[in-house]
């Protein structure tokens, strides 16, 4: 069932109107304009017929092709061939396979921040490290010094200090971008997406996600691909470059009378008698090709359209905070502002700019004003029930004034360009597995055509099996001797092997006695041949081969061929990962804009989201709002396997001396490749410290020695000086003692000198 197309306007609606006059007419018509432009296009219609068959196939219906009925199990006057409706469903193996192998994908976020603010938050956050480096080296405080270099990562030198730096830094804008990412993914559980988005990718050709707001959060919903409309004139995989996009779905009434409040009682009634009587109100005659439109399962057709629209805006060249001249609105007061950020009085003279800026504003001569009037892409939308399915009143003239707007104008928190500020992004993240002229092909589409002719030499096979019948003999009657002998006698002695005696009238026995060939022949076992060709050409054409399904078809087959074939089916298979990751990696990059501009004015969720640190989430929300960041999506094996490699990693790390005994404990089991990484980087500035304690313990125990040493050599001086003084007052008093005994001996010498005079004299 293809996409209704309701009775079309011919004419755009002029997108250079006043802002004021465009009201909810003017996006009601736009938005019918869009609608009918695409779904009158010849490529969106045989897109949606592929669609169509694609799924049934997938679904074992693979005889639905009037062709293959007509010409193939009837014959010329309309009569039955009896052949039967065979199927060998190649198709299902597939996109099985596709899905069962996107969804041991798993994808790995990493954001980064391309603001100039980033760069100058890590020069200034260098520059304060480096200038306690320098209080700390003109300091001679041993205590003030430890306290510091115990707070904040600062070496003894100023190199020291720029080298732990650079291993430690952390921008704290990017890790709550991280941490907001990974919620917003575990909310959503976006991995669980990737089998459906992997189904239409391999069906449907395109996959196509809705990142909307909803209750103060960033969630996402995947749109069907039959009912996504969008520019067909673009050239780019993911729409970016089209001029509208849009989808069509069925809402309960219950839902839409509680969403829009604004409706009247007239308009209630009409979406009440539609989901009572269905078809019977609704005018068809509007309507081609709309069955799937005019349901009747309790639900309301709504239409949703996004356009490109414009508006003027004056710019002008100003300086930022850092005197950075840039190319900035005038006046104009962004979303969520209450005034502008640049006005006329912040304006460069066109004489101080240079030749190249003075071109931008002054590519029309008669400008005389130091601004240029620009006009930029805004995002539009319209919400709108068509006249032609409630059962309106409907004139060819103006349909419009019928329809039911359910909601319109500009779209809130619009993504641009990180690379052109002036271009909107889709509201969708899409992309596809081939887009050639306007055109979506998937990887089935290449195959329904083999999976046909299977199915047709399948049936025939079958045929001629079932009318197959043993080998018999073959007997001319008339060349019977005995003409008595009837045919049940013939038959009871050929079974008992008695001989049957033949009149073979000179012309040979051979000739009287044939065979009756009814068996399998050999154009039998040719269609068998036939079958494993479609079925190889299936494998080679969508890459899905045996050696990617992990079959062998022959035992004998050399290692180096079954990993060619991988190889070989992986390349082909390449663009369809790709795909699935553009997809995962524009719903990311959607986070960080829209999601992160949204929770920047729900501060109470960005508390619960990011931690407890409040202060630090009040400080990131103040400066957040004006970065950019740019989020990178990489593949990597399935959970298991990646738990697997990491825990190697980890052992290795640990017996290389990476890791220690701790760290090494709680990452078993449990840690990712990232995480992983920024325990070698924790650990790695742990060693740095811990080096730095090692070697102030050291010097502090080479300066105790030392003291020791001294202390001990003057304790040795002091008593060799000591041991010395003895000495010499040892020797002094001994000399004394001489010196006495001596005095004495001479003075006794002399008292014998007289008394040997006075007895002379006696």
């Amino acid at each position: 069932m293809a996409t209704p197309l309701l009775f079309p306007y011919t004419l755009r609606p002029s997108r250079l109107i006043s802002e004021t006059d465009k009201d909810s007419l003017y996006h009601n018509k736009y938005a019918r304009w869009a609608y009918a432009a695409n779904t009158s296009s010849l490529q969106a219609q045989d897109h949606w017929n592929r669609i169509t068959l694609n799924r049934l196939f997938y679904k074992n219906k693979q005889w639905e092709n009037q062709e293959d009925i007509t010409n193939f199990l009837m014959d010329v006057s309309g009569f039955d061939k009896e052949r039967i409706k065979v199927t060998y469903n190649m198709i299902k193996n597939i996109v099985d396979s596709y899905v069962g192998n996107a969804n041991q994908i798993s994808f790995r976020r990493k954001v980064q921040s391309i603001s100039p603010f980033s760069k100058t938050r890590k020069e200034n956050e260098l520059a304060k490290l480096l200038y306690f480096n320098d209080i700390m080296a003109n300091s001679s405080d041993a205590g003030f010094n430890n306290f510091m270099k115990s707070k904040l990562p600062i070496g003894e030198t100023a190199e020291e200090t720029e080298s732990i730096f650079e291993n430690t830094y952390v921008d704290k804008y990017v890790k709550g971008m991280n941490q907001l990412i990974n919620y917003c993914w575990e909310l959503n559980k976006l991995d669980s997406y990737k089998k459906h988005l992997a189904e239409s990718l391999s069906m449907d050709g395109i996959s196509a996600m809705k990142p909307f707001l909803h209750n103060g959060h960033w969630l996402v919903r995947k749109v069907d691909s039959k009912r996504f409309l969008f520019d067909r004139s673009c050239l780019n995989y993911d729409t970016s470059d089209g001029d509208y996009w849009g989808e069509w779905f069925r809402q309960l009434p219950t839902d839409i009378f509680e969403q829009n409040e604004s409706m009247n009682d007239a308009q209630r009634k009409c979406i009440e008698d539609y989901v009572r009587y269905g078809m019977v109100k609704s005018n068809v005659n509007y309507v081609y090709g709309g069955s799937d439109l005019m349901q009747r399962d309790g639900r309301v057709p709504v239409i949703e359209m996004y356009w490109r629209d414009c508006f003027a805006v004056k710019y002008g060249y100003v300086k930022d905070d850092y005197e950075q001249v840039f190319l900035a609105k005038i006046d104009y007061t962004e979303e969520n502002e209450t005034k502008p950020k640049y006005t006329e009085k912040d304006l460069i003279p066109v004489g101080e700019l240079s030749e190249y800026q003075k071109k931008i504003i002054k590519k029309d001569k008669k400008n005389k004003k130091d601004y240029v009037t620009l006009y930029n892409d805004i995002l539009r939308f319209c919400k709108f029930i068509p006249a032609e399915v409630i059962g309106n009143p409907v004139t060819k003239n103006d349909l419009t004034q019928y329809d039911v707007v359910l909601d319109y104008g500009i779209a809130p928190y619009q993504e641009k360009d990180l690379l052109l500020n002036d271009n909107i992004l889709p509201p969708y993240k899409v992309d596809q597995f081939i887009y050639l002229d306007g055109e979506t092909l998937s990887p089935v589409d290449f195959a329904i055509d083999p999976q046909r002719m299977m199915n047709r030499l399948l049936s025939v096979i079958e045929h001629n099996i079932n009318n197959s019948k043993p080998e018999s003999d073959a007997i001319d009657k008339t060349a019977l001797a005995d003409e008595d002998l009837d045919e049940k006698e013939i038959l009871r002695r050929r079974w008992k092997g008695d001989p049957i005696f033949l009149n073979a009238k000179g012309i040979g026995i051979n000739n009287v006695i044939g065979k009756a060939n009814a068996t399998i022949g050999q154009s039998t076992s040719f269609m068998v041949e036939l079958v494993d060709f479609y079925k190889r050409s299936i494998d080679d054409t969508t890459g899905v081969n045996e050696a990617i399904k992990g079959q062998s078809g022959n035992p004998r087959q050399l290692v180096g061929l079954t990993e060619l074939m991988i190889q070989r089916g992986s390349l082909i298979q390449e663009r369809f990962y790709e795909s699935l990751q553009n997809i995962y990696t524009g719903l990311a990059q959607s986070i960080c804009s829209v999601g992160k501009l949204n929770y920047l004015d729900e501060k109470t969720k960005l508390i619960n989201i990011l931690g407890d640190e409040e202060y630090s989430v009040l400080e990131l929300s103040e400066g957040l709002r004006n970065e950019e960041f740019k989020v990178f999506i990489t593949r990597t094996m399935d959970k298991i396997k990646e738990r697997e490699f990491v825990d190697a990693k980890i052992l290795q790390y640990f017996q290389l001396g990476l890791l220690d005994d701790t760290k090494t404990a709680n990452l078993l089991h449990r840690a990712s490749e990232d995480e992983l990484a920024e325990a070698l980087r924790q650990f790695g500035k742990e060693k740095i410290i811990l080096r730095k304690k090692t070697n102030e313990m050291q010097q502090q125990m080479s300066m105790a020695q030392q003291q020791q040493e001294m202390q001990y050599r003057q304790n040795v001086n002091a008593l060799q000086d000591k041991m010395h003084t003895e000495k010499i007052m040892t020797q002094k008093e001994e000399g004394a003692a001489d010196r006495e005994h001596d005095i004495d001996m001479l003075v006794l010498q002399n008292q014998l000198n007289k008394g040997q005079n006075f007895k002379m004299t006696q």
